[in-house]
């Protein structure tokens, strides 16, 4: 609140700046879980559109892990400082904003994001 509104009465209300954006490497916890799964504390990819975050207070990620299969549902990070491992783009998520633990400071390169997108697309296809 500032002097103005105090003095007059009127609170005008600020909305916080987005603070997710599409790319950022976040930390959250998959737990619980059931299944293969993903489960614990691990980084993540935040895969929805920064309108999208701004709006519903939601962001859609992609877990980074570093098991599982060879199976083409993954995209191995390389040349990162924070982040280690492959983007599982098999296992989407949606969480609440406050569900972040931290932000790692790193973001995923606008080249790597394209590869990431296009494995999402293939997996969201319509298919019926």
């Amino acid at each position: 609140m500032n002097k103005e509104q105090v003095k007059t009465g009127k609170i005008k209300e600020e909305k916080p700046e987005n603070q997710y954006h599409q790319g950022d490497f976040v930390w959250l916890n998959f737990s619980p879980s059931e299944g293969n799964e993903m489960r614990g504390k691990h980084p993540a990819v935040i895969v929805s559109t920064d309108s999208y975050n701004r709006a519903g207070n939601y962001v859609i990620v992609c877990p980074i892990t570093s098991h599982g299969s060879d199976a083409p549902i993954y995209f191995k990070l390389v040349n990162y400082e924070t982040v280690h491992g492959r983007v599982n783009c098999s296992q989407i998520h949606s969480f609440d904003q406050s569900r972040i633990i931290d932000k790692t400071g790193e973001r995923m390169t606008a080249s790597d994001f394209t590869f990431v997108h296009q494995l999402l697309s293939l997996a969201l296809m319509i298919d019926y």
